[in-house]
């Protein structure tokens, strides 16, 4: 692997952590809201 490609690979390796991050955030809070409707 060169050194080229993991620097251009880096930026969008950060953004799916990124939105990974969001997506399990959101998630948690619904479960939380449906758990304190029960």
């Amino acid at each position: 692997m060169s050194r080229a490609w993991s620097r251009e690979a880096e930026p969008a390796l950060l953004a799916t952590q990124v939105d990974n991050l969001w997506i399990f955030t959101l998630w948690r809070e619904m479960a939380r809201e449906v758990m304190a409707a029960l």
